[in-house]
């Protein structure tokens, strides 16, 4: 069992959505029934990963869901698959009011809660998942500071590929925010973006339709790119009821409202930004290497979003 560490005020190994053994730091076992609620959502989350969330997502063609990110302005909480059953859950408590820099130190606390599950499965053997794209990452930063940097292909590295086909859109066209979406999305990491509010979809803007995406979708059927955006906006429309549960369970630990989920699977990861009460944002990645990096261009372009 791994040490809660820098960022993380609480972990718990889960198995089959039972905690089977955990530790806190004294921010957490100090406070009356905050452990108790870290691992109730531990072991919700856990459960819910596998008997819920994991059938949804594997019909899309872009594998199992491996890592979930709930997170609050207050807290976080990351649950993060060793295989399949066995979970490692991490909880952070207390982010600053800031954003931008509680975001970063949740991403931090996601990154070691990943760093261990990498670890654990080097010792079984078992091929990286490369949890959040974290692994990629530092290969780009090595890569960045080796004066010949060796040939890579776009699938590994994608930071200087074109941005291929230009992107569709289809809903509400003269939305104020679709050009902030439409600077967003490109081939190589953040491949879709879509607004819902109160009526359900508001617009979408995505690239699905470029070969490299099409390629990445593990699908008998061979979905057309209108098909595949049918999907992703159907989940989008449904993922407020996942998250809901969730983040009630959720609420004890890191309070709420929920601002932040990530749904991270074998290939690329699907992103939710809560505007207010009525109105989310969803984004999608199909390329596991730039799961952080297409964060990234999320947080931008929710940073540039207009009121």
């Amino acid at each position: 069992m791994t040490r809660a560490q820098a960022g993380v005020d609480y972990v718990a190994w889960c198995l089959h959505g039972q905690c089977r053994a955990h530790e806190s730091r004294p921010e957490v076992s100090g406070v009356p029934r905050m452990a108790d609620s870290c691992r109730r959502i531990a072991e919700k989350l856990s459960f819910d990963t596998d008997d819920k969330l994991d059938g949804r997502l594997l019909r899309l063609g872009t594998g199992r869901l491996i890592r979930t990110v709930l997170a609050t302005a207050r807290g976080a909480v990351y649950c993060e698959q060793v295989v399949p059953g066995s979970y490692l859950v991490g909880v952070t408590i207390g982010l600053p009011g800031d954003q931008p820099a509680g975001r970063e130190l949740a991403y931090r606390a996601d990154e070691a809660i990943a760093d261990r599950v990498e670890h654990f499965r080097d010792q079984i053997h078992g091929r990286r998942y490369d949890l959040g794209s974290w692994h990629s990452e530092h290969m780009r930063e090595e890569l960045r500071a080796t004066p010949i940097r060796p040939r890579t292909s776009e699938e590994d590295f994608g930071d200087s590929v074109p941005s291929g086909l230009p992107a569709t859109v289809t809903g509400r066209t003269g939305h104020p925010a679709v050009p902030v979406a439409r600077d967003a999305v490109r081939a190589q990491d953040l491949q879709l973006v879509a607004l819902f509010d109160e009526s359900g979809p508001a617009f979408c803007v995505d690239v699905l339709h470029d070969p490299r995406v099409a390629e990445r979708i593990r699908h008998d059927q061979r979905p057309s790119a209108a098909q595949r955006r049918g999907w992703y906006q159907e989940l989008g429309a449904e993922l407020p009821d996942y998250l809901l549960e969730l983040a009630k369970t959720a609420r004890g630990a890191i309070g709420g409202p929920l601002i932040r989920a990530v749904l991270d699977v074998e290939d690329g990861a699907v992103y939710y930004r809560r505007l207010d009460a009525s109105r989310y944002v969803v984004g999608l990645t199909v390329f596991q290497e730039q799961v952080f990096p297409a964060e990234r261009r999320v947080d931008a372009m929710m940073d540039a979003w207009p009121a």
